[in-house]
């Protein structure tokens, strides 16, 4: 029977020129659209066997993050546990004369704030041009906001940061020692889960940068000369010692005004602390940017 049907279609497709279009069209797409749709059967029956779930089907549940792990994966949690005593990851810098020196400056900017206000009331009525009393008001009032902008640089500081061992369900724990301010405040310690604290910024990267700035301020600007004469040694040392303090001096302006050396860390109900990166940090600030992350 499959013989004589496959005779007859070739008979049919020899002859199909005979035929009018519209029956041959009939003829040969009759087995196309039969085949389709026997495709197109199946491929819908199995997207529904493979989509179809029991009642009772549930999605696995996420497997719990194993902190046991973690702890011994990074060497300063594995030192906790192995010797239950803390490891210091920051100590703030112990040079008070900073401080004195913050507070100086701030005193210097708002009085020189206060002269300004003081001195373009002074100036008036004498026929001056109209916008030169306001012109001292407004410097006398920027620098009254940097001023008190620079009395906030040491307050709210953090003195230490460790890592201590825990009695509760987790292995380890973070110890944050601070000071509200810096001579009469009341020191305040903080007790807090690792993965509760976070960073405004990462600490290597200011470490690093600070490592470059004291190296080009400590570089010897003599090196190098040796083979020059006199009078062009003399002009060398010159310029490499106005660039050497002209530097120093931007960079810390820089740093006093953007505060680009400090770093905050948050503490769920507690607010922020800052972390002065020039002080002693473990690995460089590296242990503290693994542990803690920014927010």
């Amino acid at each position: 029977m499959s013989a004589f049907s496959r005779g007859f279609t070739s008979f049919l497709q020899h002859q199909s020129l005979r035929l009018p279009s519209s029956i041959r069209i009939a003829i040969f797409s009759a087995r196309t659209h039969t085949a389709h749709s026997r495709v197109g059967s199946r491929f819908f029956q199995s997207a529904l066997r493979h989509y179809a779930k029991p009642a009772s089907y549930r999605p696995a549940a996420r497997s719990p993050v194993n902190v046991q792990s973690f702890v011994t994966s990074d060497p300063v949690l594995r030192a906790v546990q192995q010797t239950q005593k803390p490891v210091l990851l920051f100590r703030a810098p112990t040079n008070y004369w900073r401080y004195v020196r913050a507070y100086a400056a701030g005193a210097l900017w708002v009085g020189t704030g206060l002269y300004s206000i003081k001195f373009g009331n002074d100036l008036g009525g004498r026929g001056l041009q109209p916008f030169v009393i306001p012109t001292y008001y407004v410097v006398g009032v920027g620098c009254i906001i940097v001023g008190c902008f620079v009395f906030t640089g040491p307050v709210r500081r953090c003195i230490s940061l460790e890592v201590i061992p825990s009695s509760s369900r987790l292995p380890v724990q973070l110890r944050v020692r601070g000071r509200t301010l810096p001579f009469f405040g009341k020191e305040e310690v903080v007790v807090t889960n690792i993965g509760d604290a976070g960073l405004t910024a990462k600490l290597a990267p200011i470490v690093r940068e600070w490592q470059e700035f004291e190296r080009a301020r400590t570089q010897d600007i003599r090196a190098g000369l040796e083979d020059m004469s006199v009078v062009n040694r003399f002009w060398e040392l010159l310029a490499r010692f106005i660039q050497q303090r002209w530097d120093t001096f931007f960079f810390r302006f820089k740093a006093s005004i953007s505060r680009t050396s400090q770093s905050y860390i948050t503490i769920p109900g507690h607010g922020n602390w800052r972390i002065d990166c020039r002080g002693d940090l473990l690995e460089d600030g590296e242990a503290i940017d693994r542990l803690i992350a920014v927010d």
